[in-house]
């Protein structure tokens, strides 16, 4: 049987990289990020995730914290120069000016590159987490169109397979150990899984 692309999404990020959906046949998922030279193409049925997904939201404030008082220094130090002001002092401020920018356009990256704001959705039983999406940017209103998309699409292929509970939980180890061989999930993170799912 042929694979139709149903539905899919791209997001392209200069500091998290890229990730591509392609919903087949509104049956399977198929995943590709890229981030750096490292790279990760896998496909499962859309049955075994969980149409309820999870919201990260994550802010690394300790960044924006850095930045404050950089910019209170850089402040405080204008505030000198104005009741000291001459050419010299002027002059010697120059570096100091210069690196202040420095830091707190180094220090805004930093932020930009730690914080998360994803939405995330897990297997059923395992709760491993299959699909991230990010949730930033210009990328707020698609991905969580997107997101939407794939949970009715999740509802859908369940209620259309007709999979009971044990056939969902068997697919599930079934799929993460295929993706265990193929290097995308570590090992040891698959049988956490399936003690997870065989055991409750």
């Amino acid at each position: 049987m042929a694979q139709e692309i149903t539905a899919q999404y791209q997001q392209s990020d200069r500091f998290k990289g890229e990730r591509r959906f392609e919903v087949l046949n509104d049956r399977y998922l198929k995943v590709r990020n890229k981030k750096l030279k490292q790279q990760q193409k896998y496909t499962f049925e859309l049955a075994i995730l969980d149409p309820k997904y999870s919201t990260i939201d994550d802010r690394a404030i300790h960044w924006l914290g850095a930045i404050g008082v950089t910019a209170l220094a850089f402040v405080a130090f204008l505030a000198y120069l104005f009741t000291h002001f001459s050419t010299s002092l002027l002059l010697s401020a120059l570096p100091f000016f210069i690196i202040s920018g420095l830091l707190i356009a180094a220090f805004y990256i930093l932020y930009l590159f730690q914080s998360d704001h994803r939405f995330v959705f897990h297997t059923q039983h395992a709760r491993y987490p299959m699909v991230d999406i990010f949730h930033h940017g210009h990328f707020k209103k698609e991905s969580e169109a997107f997101a939407n998309s794939l949970s009715k699409l999740i509802e859908d292929a369940k209620e259309r397979l007709g999979y009971n509970d044990e056939e969902l939980q068997a697919g599930e180890v079934r799929t993460l150990r295929r993706l265990s061989k193929e290097q995308v999930i570590d090992t040891n993170i698959y049988e956490q899984a399936k003690q997870r799912i065989l055991h409750g």
